[in-house]
């Protein structure tokens, strides 16, 4: 690779603990070397202090029932979140 990222965006906060730990291993410093930011905001983040987007999958999961029930066809928002930690 000629030139290593400066930032990775994984999929989910335990993929992004894994990165947190092997970019550390590398002796690379989180957030001056590489920054990571996960998704979910998972208690593993914020242990890690892994910045994360909480796509609020509660209320994701509610709308999608109520939709469901509802047998109609509405659009819906469901708000989420950029939680800053000292990952970025």
């Amino acid at each position: 690779m000629a030139e290593p990222p400066t930032a990775i965006y994984a999929n989910g906060d335990v993929i992004a603990a894994g990165m947190h730990y092997y970019a550390t291993h590398q002796g690379l410093n989180v957030p001056r070397d590489i920054a990571i930011l996960g998704e979910e905001n998972l208690p593993i983040g914020d242990v890690l202090e892994i910045s994360t987007v909480d796509k609020n999958l509660r209320e994701i999961g509610k709308v999608a029932v109520e939709l469901f029930l509802n047998e109609k066809v509405e659009q819906k928002q469901v708000q989420h979140e950029i939680v800053i930690r000292n990952s970025i």
